[in-house]
């Protein structure tokens, strides 16, 4: 299989930590935005909800990973990222995140991994709010809490007929009413998890403007990494965040946009992706609205003001946030603090938190919008649960650092898919064997209107986009102005199956593109034949994109072949160059 012999600087993460650490990041993306717009709308029993937001990640995605030791891990990883959490109380959260999963652990352990036992763990997990809340007052106030907990019981008694001597029986009603609330939540999380085994998620459209946007994201650029720049980040995000919740914002605003301006400068490169306009103008309104909500609720109209400085106050603490932990994940790529996290006993469980932090910001930019979350809870669920793999793959990919691939690259209409296919052509006649699929356009009256798919397998040819008005489309995944047919994507997947690279000696890809970047098209097969097959790749990718789809799929030094400025001649000249350097992939045909 794969030469691992050189892998990314990561020590090499199990398969239960790469797990652990996709479910932390997702769990506290969850943390981190949900949590924050209930603290700033100071909804009761806001801790509940985060535990049952908690329960269903876990049970859900526990249904599709079903590995020994995941809950605890996640758990720990997602507490470790809601230190940086925008709200200035942390360690109470921790600790609940933290018992939380191990609770839900414990009852998987001990009862075996089936419905009653995540039921039990979800009650467990919901009654450990109570439970920390009253120790937390024991331990904060003594045996003075008690004495004042009986002197309102025996106020009760008296006054409200309560029968004499049940002094436990408030605590033990709500204790009920925890346990009640954790079964109904356990229920929901596994008709979830049950939905999202059982049914992917469909392959979604994108819009001629999203995929300009996509377009012209920044390409990837090799990075410079420093040890005082890492420390720099986490101080300035840290003393940001403090400055929001104790200082005025006189102080705080100035200073984090002063930050957020040097890490943009430094770290332009990786930020400018997550900058997504849609996904900051709901956030800027949703916060800032509440915020004013909550001022003219608490004051009357004359507290507006004061509202809207909440509001602006939430969501200016979220954009340090998010731009500090993509700050932090690049200087965390460091070779030379990977080699020293790659020491020690908690290894697995430092560069498990490293790439949960790498990972957590675009997790964020792809969460559904509050709006659904309250609209469909059970849809949105399963969106943010189905995208579990996606990221569990990301994760790998970035470990793994696939090398052999070579990127074609040029403009629209500059000819790829005819090199390609002199290409393969030339290969054929050699004696060699490859595999995977061409897209030629098509085209009526010298307009393009679409495009056809050819297996290089077996040269079957079938259509795969047209050119459609919104009437014709009739539900089908459709990108920019034309339409796919879902047997062109089908038997696009299968031309790009393990199957068929295990016998082949190149695998071509005609073209990797924007629905390709956002996880659509042929981006499952793609997963597969970078982490699972040692065999060559040619991706055909447009100019614009180059550097994203490297980074995207991990990949480890790619040959990078462009179009502009080189004839058709010179380009097939490069790119039998490099197949022959590539040396003893392609001895496999003459074997067999």
């Amino acid at each position: 299989m794969i030469d691992r012999e050189e892998i990314h600087h990561l020590k090499r993460l199990d398969d239960t930590w790469l797990k652990a650490a996709a479910l932390g990041c997702l769990w506290a993306s969850a943390e981190i935005t949900i949590g924050a717009f209930l603290h700033n709308l100071r909804i009761p029993m806001a801790g509940n909800i985060m535990a049952a937001v908690g329960i269903i990640m876990m049970i859900s995605v526990g249904i599709l990973w079903p590995v020994r030791g995941l809950f605890w891990r996640a758990g720990l990883i997602c507490a470790l990222m809601k230190s940086l959490a925008p709200t200035a109380v942390i360690f109470g959260p921790m600790i609940a995140i933290t018992c939380q999963a191990c609770l839900m652990e414990l009852s998987v352990r001990l009862l075996g991994r089936h419905g009653v036992s995540f039921l039990i763990g979800a009650m467990l997990a919901m009654s450990w709010n109570m439970v920390q809340f009253l120790v937390g007052k024991l331990l904060a106030y003594g045996k003075g809490a008690l004495d004042l907990y009986q002197a309102l019981i025996i106020w009760a008694q008296k006054n409200l007929g309560f029968p004499i001597g049940q002094d436990w029986l408030p605590i033990l009603l709500m204790l009920l009413g925890q346990l009640l609330f954790g079964f109904f939540v356990g229920c929901l999380a596994l008709r979830i998890g049950h939905r999202a085994a059982s049914e992917p998620l469909r392959m979604s459209s994108l819009t001629k403007a999203e995929v300009l946007a996509i377009r012209a994201g920044c390409k990837a650029a090799a990075s410079t990494y420093s040890g005082w720049w890492l420390g720099f980040n986490a101080l300035m995000l840290a003393l940001n965040l403090f400055l929001t919740v104790y200082t005025s914002w006189l102080i705080w605003l100035p200073s984090g946009f002063l930050v957020m301006l040097l890490w943009g400068w430094r770290y332009r490169h990786g930020i400018r992706p997550l900058l997504r306009l849609p996904f900051w103008i709901w956030f800027v309104l949703l916060t800032v609205l509440s915020g004013a909500l909550l001022g003219s609720i608490k004051e009357g109209w004359d507290g507006l003001r004061s509202g809207l400085f909440t509001g602006l106050a939430m969501n200016f603490r979220a954009a340090v946030l998010l731009l500090g932990f993509s700050a932090l994940g690049t200087e965390l790529r460091s070779p030379a603090l990977g080699r020293r996290m790659s020491r020690g006993r908690f290894s697995q469980l430092a560069a498990a938190l490293e790439a949960a932090v790498e990972t957590l910001p675009w997790v964020m930019a792809n969460l559904p919008r509050l709006s659904e979350s309250f609209q469909r809870p059970i849809t949105v669920f399963h969106q943010v649960v189905a995208q579990a793999d996606f990221w569990l793959k990301r994760l790998i990919l970035r470990q793994t650092r696939r090398r052999g691939v070579l990127l074609l690259c040029g403009r629209v209409g500059q000819g790829k898919s005819g090199i390609v296919q002199r290409m393969v052509d030339k290969l054929k006649a050699s004696g060699m064997k490859p595999v995977g699929i061409l897209s030629p356009s098509v085209h009526c009256g010298g307009v393009r209107i679409g495009y056809d798919l050819v297996d290089l397998f077996d040269g079957q040819r079938w259509e795969l986009s047209r050119m459609t008005d919104e009437v014709h489309r009739a539900g089908r995944p459709s990108v920019g102005f034309y339409t796919f047919l879902p047997t062109g994507i089908y038997f696009g997947l299968q031309a790009l199956g393990l199957d068929k690279a295990a016998t082949a000696d190149l695998v071509l890809v005609d073209e990797v593109g924007p629905w390709e970047l956002c996880d659509q098209g042929w981006a499952s097969a793609l997963y597969e034949l970078t982490l699972k097959s040692d065999v060559p790749m040619i991706w055909v990718v447009r100019l614009d994109i180059t550097g994203q789809v490297a980074e995207h799929w991990g990949l480890d030094k790619p040959v990078v072949i462009n179009l502009d400025g080189s004839t058709s001649d010179q380009v097939l000249e490069a790119i039998q160059r490099w197949i022959s350097e590539s040396g003893s992939h392609f001895n496999r045909s003459s074997r067999s």
